[in-house]
């Protein structure tokens, strides 16, 4: 990602390299090392620097949940809110402070109110949080069906109304964490009787050794050693819309030491029946293409969510890791948050990228103990030699080494960035299937002859095979390379209709196809050969050339769809504007008051502006031309007449592409009451569009 902003390898942040690669102490080599971990600090001249000390991270789920009737009323479950950010970046505690909603039928709060005498808090442990996190909204959810039954509301509907629960952190020193918090703290739950630490007691002991019950006398001091400026509130959304019962799967397995926890469907459970019912009418063979790849949540039907199992899958090692955020760069698109992904080897030596939350944590220390054994800190990214994957970097004495590029980890810098949607499409395809790319074009190559050949000509686009369609055996007897695809080849009149599905990698440029294959079509001689290209909204055919049969070659044209902005300039009562190009629309611009629009008219090709009885005014609308041409034709008729009746100086302008075209009234033509001029081959400036 980092080269695809940059065009360069420069990540951003305090990096260390590993120049000293070993075996771990499993007899394995980890092969890339990703996101290096520690503490740093921005110093005043704007480069990261290496920590003196260590910080932990405090988390507290908390926060309120609502429902409410038909009928207006309103109801809490739970609510414990008593951490909030302070003046100056500081943390404040609020023992007596309650926000809740009074029941409007009673006028009492629905539930006692809890005891403030006490904080639950937890260290270090993300995964347990996010686990008591679904944990809590498993019980909001629960509350609002047991509402739906209560005799009093059985004629009224019930509603989820506020799920306000989040997870909100601090960091402390750790020195004086564990002064204040952990020192001195039995293992078995029962509280501490000496020190600082006094009455602090673990919590949650069977499913993590990091929750603690710290009574008001012990709580206050560590509140008070918050780093001011790290307070953080967040609600996990990848948990907050995920079904029931998956919450209840997290919520219940706690993690087995030395696994990772996977959701899966039984193979022989799994069929069309447990899709969604728009997606139940997919071919046999996208089926069991869908078999060898992962299945999102959003194409599961109920049943289908009922059929997922959780299941603790024994880990060999974690191979490697990142950090993955999940947000997009559009209008109201939700921040899901920053999470870290580790690539988990399993006994028969597959892998698979398994988010924090589900890998067991004795495995993350472990890898992090093996990563950072032999790190040492850069300086700098002094130059980088994309051809032999080295880099030269600076220590911090200001030596120089030349390093391999996959053994740098670094660690990003603290500000928040949101992935436009190519970035985190290519990352999400990296993460299952292993290489970035800028954009990743679904093909299917139908082949109706006894043999047929795909070909890219020119650069800027190549071909990658489907993983998914790999493993489900559909590239049998397929000859493949990035360059061409090949089926049938040497083996004359063994007839066939085929679909060999793949992926296009293209950088956004133009790129050619060149298509080829045999005469006959289903037996020899029957001259009824041929093959459909089919990409994600268009489809090319090739069929014989008899001037040709033994090759039957055609070119296809790969053109990305581009946007050119113009105005239409009309100075009489009214004007069209129409675009003569096949497969070229016209549009209004979405980015403009759309009030201006008013008197406008617009069809696929054309634009009208009709100000009926409107002299001496000069109207100016905005338009788009959208098309996978270089150059579009256009022509332009408008009324006679511009100030007054008669004056036959009426006129229209389109202006696009750098360049304007004007239409005048002609005298010596015979249709001036229309006055239409036609333009040939005018250029434009197109951009692509936005995903």
């Amino acid at each position: 990602i980092e080269t695809l902003r940059h065009e360069k390898y420069t990540p951003q942040g305090y990096l260390e390299a590993i120049s000293e690669i070993g075996d771990d102490w499993r007899g394995g080599l980890f092969d890339i090392f990703a996101l290096g971990v520690g503490d740093a600090l921005l110093s005043t001249d704007g480069n990261f620097e290496k920590s003196s000390y260590k910080k932990s991270t405090i988390y507290r789920v908390e926060g309120e949940g609502m429902f409410l009737t038909s009928s207006g009323k309103k109801t809490m479950d739970g609510w414990n809110s008593r951490l909030f950010a302070g003046p100056g970046g500081s943390v404040v505690v609020s023992p007596n402070a309650v926000k809740f909603i009074m029941d409007e039928a009673t006028d009492i709060p629905p539930k006692k109110k809890p005891s403030r005498a006490a904080l639950f808090l937890n260290v270090n442990d993300p995964a347990r949080t996010e686990s008591f996190f679904a944990q809590r909204l498993v019980q909001y959810r629960e509350a609002v069906e047991a509402a739906k039954a209560r005799p009093a509301l059985l004629n009224d509907v019930v509603h989820p109304a506020v799920f306000q629960f989040g997870i909100k952190s601090f960091q402390i020193l750790t020195s004086d964490l564990e002064e204040l918090m952990t020192r001195n703290v039995p293992e078995d739950g029962t509280a501490s009787t000496t020190g600082k630490t006094k009455g602090i007691r673990r919590v949650d002991i069977t499913k993590t050794s990091t929750s603690f019950e710290c009574p008001g006398r012990a709580y206050a001091p560590i509140i008070e050693k918050a780093i001011p400026g790290t307070f953080k509130e967040i609600q996990p959304m990848w948990l907050t819309y995920m079904p029931t019962p998956l919450l209840v799967a997290i919520r219940d397995h706690q993690i087995a030491y030395g696994a990772v926890r996977t959701f899966v469907i039984q193979g022989s459970r799994f069929t069309k029946n447990l899709l969604l019912a728009n997606l139940q009418n997919i071919t046999d063979q996208e089926f069991a293409r869908l078999e060898h790849g992962p299945v999102p949540l959003s194409m599961l039907s109920e049943d289908g969510v009922q059929n997922v199992e959780v299941r603790m899958e024994p880990v060999r090692r974690l191979r490697q890791s990142r950090e993955v955020t999940c947000g997009r760069n559009m209008a109201h698109d939700v921040d899901h948050g920053t999470h870290m992904e580790y690539l988990a080897e399993f006994a028969d030596g597959s892998t698979s990228w398994i988010t924090e939350d589900n890998v067991a944590l004795d495995l993350k220390r472990e890898f992090w103990n093996v990563v950072t054994q032999h790190g040492k800190e850069v300086a700098e990214v002094v130059s980088a030699d994309p051809t032999t994957g080295k880099i030269t970097v600076k220590r911090p004495d200001g030596s120089t080494e030349l390093v391999d590029q996959t053994h740098v980890f670094w660690k990003e810098d603290p500000v928040p960035q949101k992935l436009s949607d190519m970035e985190l499409e290519a990352l999400l395809y990296h993460g299952h299937y292993g290489f970035d790319a800028t954009d990743l074009k679904p093909c299917v190559f139908n082949v109706r002859s006894d043999w047929g050949s795909l070909e890219i000509v020119g650069n800027g686009a190549a071909f990658v095979r489907d993983p998914a369609a790999e493993k489900a055996g559909e590239y049998d007897g397929v000859t493949f390379d990035s360059k061409s695809v090949q089926v049938g080849m040497g083996r004359p009149f063994q007839f066939m209709n085929r679909d060999i599905p793949l992926l296009i990698v293209n950088n956004g440029a133009k790129f050619d196809l060149k298509v080829m294959h045999g005469a006959d079509g289903f037996r020899k001689d029957d001259g009824n050969g041929g093959v459909i290209l089919t990409l994600p909204g268009e489809q090319f055919m090739s069929g014989v050339k008899w001037q040709d049969k033994d090759h039957n070659e055609d070119i296809f044209h790969i053109r990305p769809v581009t946007v050119t902005a113009g105005i239409f300039v009309v100075e009489t009562d009214w004007g069209l504007l129409t675009v003569d190009t096949v497969e070229t629309r016209i549009d209004p611009d979405p980015t403009v008051d759309q009030e201006t629009y008013s008197n406008v008219t617009f069809t696929e090709n054309s634009m009208s502006v009709d100000i009926s009885g409107m002299l001496d005014a000069k109207v100016v609308i905005p338009f788009v031309i959208t098309t996978k041409n270089d150059t579009v034709d256009i022509s332009i008729s408008h009324g006679r007449d511009k100030s007054s009746a008669g004056d036959k100086q009426g006129l229209a302008t389109a202006m696009f592409g750098l360049a304007s075209y004007t239409s005048e009234v002609n005298e010596l033509e015979l249709d001036e009451l229309h006055n239409r001029k036609s333009f040939k081959d005018c250029k434009l400036d197109g951009r692509n569009i936005p995903t």
